[in-house]
């Protein structure tokens, strides 16, 4: 009885790590290039995800991460439209 417990813990453990896992692999289907402008400079990175507006989001989070220091700065940044963006299936 000592030893169920400890491995119950570790088996439920172990099933949410691969549910984690399994879910964050997701098949990327789209890609896409989001270019903002930064202090007159345009920055562009890559996204990728399930959807066209998944792989956008994640190409602008990727941008304004990078290069929005601070919060507000950062909030400005997610909601400014994008210079230039460009996806493929």
């Amino acid at each position: 009885m000592k030893r169920l417990v400890p491995m119950s813990i570790a088996a439920a453990i172990l099933i949410f790590l691969g549910y984690v896992m399994y879910s964050s692999m997701a098949p990327a289907t789209v890609s896409c290039e989001v270019c903002l402008v930064f202090d007159g400079e345009e920055v562009c990175r890559m996204g990728a995800g399930p959807t066209r507006e998944a792989a956008a989001s994640a190409a602008q989070e990727s941008v304004c991460g990078g290069n929005a220091m601070g919060m507000i700065l950062a909030e400005r940044c997610r909601a400014r439209p994008p210079a230039r963006m460009t996806c493929s299936p």
